[in-house]
């Protein structure tokens, strides 16, 4: 998938570019997302832009339904404590 980017881009563009290659909005989004939940060490990153996609979904996902589940243990672990000291207990 990246060969085929690569060979799209016309010559034009690539003359634009810095020896590094040229940032798109999908890298930069990428990169975005990347720092902001602070995964990775940056030795393994994906190549193609539809892994740096999958990458992304799977960041978004997590940061959303791990606190999630954070949330409902902490509500159980109240709920036990409160049987364990008092008699009548509100949730």
């Amino acid at each position: 998938m990246q060969w085929i980017e690569s060979e799209l881009i016309s010559a034009e563009s690539k003359a634009k570019c810095s020896s590094n290659g040229c940032l798109n909005f999908l890298d930069a989004f990428y990169y975005i997302i990347v720092t902001v939940a602070t995964v990775g060490y940056g030795d393994m990153t994906p190549k193609t832009n539809l892994g740096k996609l999958f990458a992304m979904l799977i960041i978004i996902a997590a940061l959303i339904y791990i606190p999630l589940q954070v949330s409902r243990i902490n509500s159980l672990a109240s709920l036990r404590y409160c049987a364990f000291t008092q008699p009548i207990c509100f949730p």
